[in-house]
């Protein structure tokens, strides 16, 4: 008998989630639209606690409603079915393909051989797309997206230990859209989020001290990173991505141009969210005697911040959505250094604060993320000088292979040759995704000034601050060797305001899921 098989190409989403890249591939296969299923996306809400609730447990997002908005806005009926048989799904899975439906399944991916999860950990929120069922072997076709890849293939065994719920999203018939209605809706929305949010993410902030990591860990798996806290902060940076698409296609398809130009604003509001995540990841992974209540404060205002931040970025596009103008002329981008100046770039030596080795030696000691790997050091330049267009570093940080050459960012202070600068350079990468932060330069009179500097995870090759890709290196694993995955070093800068006044000192924010590996300053003339 010969085999159908649905042709689905898989496609990745803008935010990274496995969810959001299927919903992005079935738009390739039905062509309807989907952005609009994150109206309600950046709601959040923080459950008052309760005997055995965790913070992931307690923390409620609009998400939720995603499914529901597909079908009000892009006309898709939809059904989530958990707690079925294995020969209930395979019924399922037969009648949608039947009817030309990809199905999506909701699977652990402990049984997901390509997966590195695969017979190690048990990971309860992969989704993935049947387009076929071989029936030769009765194997299931799958296409993963959020992997790129397709024409894979999955055992009735691995199938029926794996499954945990079943997606169907069909096309409604005779659905039409309705512009006014939407647009009205989009108002409400986000004006409940602007009412609402902020004091649940406040009751957040004043909690997030009061974490019990192992707990944590324990609600569903023994590993942090998939945890529902983490999950749920992931879900709190993505959302703000795609919420930025969705404003890109409401601009697009009814024309309301101002609402395009708020878009990158909001993108860059799930940098804050994602800083978090990942802070929360390192301290996890710490000895509960070096979290001490500096880090956890840090993480309250960062939490706070990024609220305060994200209500000035959404009035303005409520404003648009009212048909008011959001920016006015004060609001003009800062102008870029004249091409035909010369800069006069001072390396800092950072040395005294290095204490992790991150560039592979050949002796097994490197080890950045304190899981045994580290960068390859095949592009590392021979005379300690990388540049990257207007930037340049002094790299790696120590001469002697058996030295240390990065540090995680705890707050720590280094004097700088005292000088008249106009910017600051830093040469870093970032662990459980990207990280955007403060870094504070003190000047000789006595002021201060902040910078803010992101720098996407060391695994991504996507910027998420305007950082450039430094260096590409093979991903080492002490004891196994080269792997064929690539990781990444990233240099960011931005310009100072005080030039008239001699900088002296630089103060790193408390991050320490963030690594530099080098610091410069420039002066231009």
């Amino acid at each position: 008998m010969r085999m159908k098989v649905l042709d689905v190409e898989p496609v990745k989403s803008a935010g990274g989630d496995c969810f959001d890249d299927v919903i992005v591939t079935l738009d390739g296969w039905y062509r309807r639209g989907y952005q609009l299923m994150y109206a309600n996306a950046l709601k959040f809400e923080w459950a008052p606690p309760s005997p055995g609730a965790t913070f992931g447990s307690r923390m409620q997002t609009g998400v939720a409603d995603t499914m529901t908005l597909l079908g009000q806005f892009h006309g898709f009926d939809t059904r989530v079915i958990r707690n079925l048989s294995p020969q209930e799904g395979l019924d399922l899975i037969r009648e949608q393909l039947n009817k030309g439906n990809p199905i999506c399944l909701n699977f652990d991916t402990f049984y997901c051989p390509w997966d590195l999860h695969f017979g190690k950990f048990h990971h309860f929120m992969h989704v993935m797309i049947a387009v076929g069922i071989d029936p030769a072997t009765e194997e299931l076709l799958i296409v993963d997206p959020f992997f790129s890849k397709k024409d894979l293939r999955i055992s009735m065994e691995l199938y029926e230990g794996g499954l945990l719920g079943i997606m169907t999203v069909e096309p409604s018939p005779g659905w039409t859209f309705d512009r006014e209605r939407l647009l009205n809706r989009l108002r409400f929305l986000l004006q409940e989020h602007l009412d609402q949010s902020p004091g649940h993410f406040h009751r957040f902030a004043d909690e997030i001290g009061d974490i019990d990591f192992e707990l944590e860990a324990e609600e569903g798996s023994s590993r942090f990173i998939a945890s529902p806290l983490f999950i749920m902060l992931n879900v709190l940076s993505t959302a703000r991505i795609n919420y930025a698409s969705m404003l890109e296609y409401v601009a697009d398809t009814f024309d309301v141009p101002s609402i395009a130009s708020c878009s990158e604003e909001v993108r860059r509001l799930s940098n804050a969210w994602s800083t978090v995540r990942g802070m929360l990841a390192k301290l996890n992974f710490m000895p509960p005697e070096r979290r001490d209540a500096k880090m956890m404060a840090s993480l309250g205002v960062k939490i706070r911040n990024a609220v305060e931040t994200e209500i000035g970025v959404l009035l303005r596009v409520l404003a648009c959505l009212d048909g008011e103008s959001q920016f006015s002329n004060a609001q003009v981008a800062a102008s870029s250094l004249n091409e035909q100046s010369t800069r006069f770039v001072t390396s800092v030596d950072i040395s005294s604060l290095c204490n992790i080795r991150g560039i592979d030696n050949g002796r097994g000691t490197a080890d950045v993320d304190d899981d045994g790997h580290c960068y390859g050091r095949d592009d590392v330049p021979e005379d300690r000088l990388l540049q990257i267009e207007k930037m340049s570093f002094l790299f790696p940080a120590s001469k002697d292979d058996t030295e240390c050459d990065n540090f995680a960012c705890y707050g720590q202070s280094i004097a700088i040759p005292k000088d008249r600068y106009n910017g600051l350079m830093v040469l870093a990468s970032s662990q459980y995704g990207g990280s955007e932060d403060m870094f504070t330069i003190e000047y000789e009179d006595g002021t201060s000034e902040q910078v803010k500097l992101g720098f996407a995870d060391w695994w991504s090759p996507f910027p998420i601050a305007g950082e450039k890709i430094a260096l590409s290196a093979t991903l080492i694993r002490n004891t196994v060797g080269p792997t064929d995955n690539t990781v990444y070093l990233f240099a960011n800068e931005a310009s100072l305001t005080r030039t008239e006044s001699p900088a002296v000192r630089l103060i790193m924010p408390t991050m320490p899921n963030l690594h530099v590996f080098a610091v410069s300053l420039w002066k231009e003339a």
